[in-house]
């Protein structure tokens, strides 16, 4: 028997789509917090997953069962391959929407 897992993700992603589909009929403020809100989401999954959520700053070594505690300094690095390949889609789309909601703001504003 396989073992079946839920992504509550998709039915966000469902919901979202469904609500962008129908962008006409809402009014623009709800229209521009969808794209606002689901475009920053993707932003932030896509730093997630380029590298930018490990922020930790201490290796912890142990020696003569002695906890050694020692900071070391960050360098920015390019994550691989395989970690930008799913990064790039989240970032391109999420900056996609995060344009879509400033473009909508825009427009209701006569810019």
């Amino acid at each position: 028997m396989t073992n079946i897992r839920f992504d509550w993700r998709w039915i966000a992603l469902i919901v979202i789509i469904a609500l962008i589909v129908s962008g006409p009929t809402l009014p623009w403020p709800v229209l521009t917090l969808i794209l606002a809100a689901s475009g920053g989401y993707l932003l932030y999954r896509g730093w997630q997953v380029w590298g930018g959520g490990n922020f930790s700053s201490k290796r912890v070594s142990y020696w003569r069962g002695q906890r050694i505690e020692m900071h070391t300094s960050r360098k920015a690095s390019l994550p691989s391959l395989r970690n930008i390949r799913p990064a790039l889609i989240y970032l391109v789309i999420g900056g996609a929407l995060t344009l879509s909601a400033i473009g909508v703001v825009l427009n209701r504003l006569g810019y």
